[in-house]
Formats: structure tokens, C-alpha cells, sequence
């Protein structure tokens, strides 16, 4: 019984000084080892975006004063996200880097990269996925490096997927909608109905309004050819282009309201799809009051 008690004490006095050594160890110690950044870049310098994949259509993406905008393989806003889910390797954890003869790159999937990607001119190239998982080759500066390989995830996109969601630009400023059925116009900042209905408050035609400047699609594809059944035509003034009082029109082509309401812009040759429902608010000012 002695023995067992002394033993119990021990153990008690063992826990409470291996407590008083955590707590006062030096700070750092229980961190994670840090590892460098892959690049030196800043995506703040980043002004041009090249894609390269087997298989797929090269995807350029250059910086300008309105945002980003896809020049290859088609001429189109950019969605800023995705372009920054794509910089974000810039500064992918390096987990290892070693040399290797050029003859040797295959072994890591790099004699033919799943993806070759340029930042301004420097260039990453994307190998195989390490055999113990959730590290990726990639090939920067004549060296391999081991990375995280969700890095790699933003660069095996399709290229729909970097077309920008917004269907109106943010610097174009509507002052006129023309709708199949009714007219809205604004005039020293207040919009007017034509056909005007006593029913409609001007909050609920603000609202409409706002819908159509912030309309976002759920997705983005280029045109297929279909029928179109109607037509919107907006004025608006742009904000960042010269003569920015001069009044423009965008036409917006109504392909098909149901099961899922598809516009066209002719100007970009892209269809831009959002649910049902979304399309009863964009196309019927009843349904936002």
C-alpha cells in the first residue's frame, strides 16, 4: 500500500511539473515549422496572367484600369476572384525544393506540367501530386518544389469559370431601361415608370433597378446559337471612360426564361444563366414589390 502511494504522489507530481513546463517553455517553440514563400511576387504587381494546360485553350488575363480582362482565347471580363484564387500560388507554402537534372523532371510529372502558368515572365510549372498526397511538383527557377496541392486546384479550372459573374460592369451607370412591356428612366436621380402604375412604390422600382446592377450568374458560358425571344436595352453612362456624360446602350437578349433565365450579350458573345426565380425578379417589376 506504501509503495502504491508513493507511486500515486510520483505521478501526480510528474503531471503537475510537465503542466509548469509547457506553460513557461519559450514562446515559439510549439509553432509549426515556417516554411517560404514560392515566389517573391506581389499579386498587387501581377499585370498579366498566362495559362497553358494540354488539352485546352491558352487563357491570357491582363490587369487594366477598370479590372481584370480575359484577351485569349476570347475578349471578356475577368472575374476578380478567380484571379486572385490563381495569384495565391505566389505564396504557396514551400515544403521542400531540391534540384534535379533536366532528364529526372519526369519523375515528378514535370516533363509534361499539367499546367504551365506565367506571372508577368516568370514562370511555375504543375507536376504530379506527391505520393503521399497533399503536396504538388511544381517546377519555378530550375528548381522542384513541394507545395500544398490545393494551390494547383484554381489552374485545373475550365476557362468558363473565370469569365466574371457580374452582368452589368460596376462603372456603368444605368439611366434608362427598355423593357418588351415598360419603359423606366431616370431623371435627376429618380426613376420614372412608363406605363405608370400607382400600385408600384419607388422603393420597389429602386429595387428592380439594383437587381439589374448587381445581377450575378450563377454561371457563365459562351453562346451556343440559341433562339432569342426578347430584348432589353439599357442606357448607361461609364463611369471611367472618357466623356463619361455620353450615354451608351448595352443590348441584353432574353434567350429562355424557363427552367432557367439565360441572357446573351451580343457585345461579349456570352450567355449568362440564373435561376427561375432570379429571372422573375430581373424581368417583371411585380415581382420585386
Amino acid at each position: 500500500m506504501k509503495n502504491r502511494w508513493l507511486l500515486n504522489i510520483g505521478l501526480a507530481l510528474f503531471i503537475v511539473g510537465l503542466l509548469v513546463w509547457v506553460h513557461l517553455r519559450p514562446p515559439g517553440r510549439h509553432k509549426h515549422p515556417h516554411y517560404p514563400a514560392l515566389t517573391a511576387l506581389k499579386p498587387a504587381g501581377i499585370t498579366r496572367i498566362r495559362l497553358s494546360r494540354p488539352g485546352h485553350r491558352i487563357l491570357v488575363i491582363a490587369k487594366s484600369g477598370s479590372g481584370w480582362h480575359m484577351t485569349q482565347p476570347v475578349s471578356a471580363r475577368a472575374d476578380r476572384f478567380r484571379v486572385a484564387d490563381l495569384l495565391h500560388v505566389t505564396d504557396a507554402s514551400v515544403h521542400d525544393s531540391f534540384t534535379v537534372p533536366a532528364a529526372e523532371l519526369g519523375k515528378y510529372g514535370l516533363t509534361t506540367p499539367l499546367a504551365t502558368l506565367w506571372l508577368n515572365h516568370q514562370k511555375i510549372e504543375f507536376g504530379d501530386e506527391n505520393a503521399l498526397g497533399g503536396l504538388q511538383y511544381v517546377l519555378y527557377r530550375g528548381r522542384v518544389a513541394l507545395i500544398p496541392a490545393y494551390s494547383f486546384n484554381p489552374a485545373s479550372m475550365q476557362i468558363d469559370n473565370f469569365y466574371s459573374s457580374r452582368l452589368i460592369e460596376k462603372n456603368r451607370k444605368p439611366v434608362a431601361f427598355v423593357f418588351p412591356k415598360f419603359r423606366l428612366t431616370s431623371h435627376q436621380g429618380v426613376w420614372h415608370l412608363e406605363p405608370p402604375d400607382p400600385h408600384l412604390s419607388s422603393d420597389a422600382v429602386n429595387s428592380f433597378v439594383d437587381e439589374w446592377r448587381y445581377a450575378r450568374a450563377l454561371s457563365v458560358s459562351r453562346y451556343h446559337g440559341a433562339k432569342v425571344t426578347g430584348q432589353v436595352l439599357i442606357t448607361y453612362r461609364d463611369r471611367v471612360a472618357h466623356g463619361a456624360n455620353v450615354p451608351h446602350t448595352l443590348v441584353i437578349d432574353i434567350i429562355e426564361r424557363a427552367p432557367e433565365l439565360v441572357l446573351y450579350r451580343p457585345d461579349e458573345g456570352l450567355e449568362y444563366h440564373f435561376p427561375a426565380q432570379m429571372g422573375r425578379h430581373l424581368l417583371s417589376l411585380l415581382a420585386s414589390h
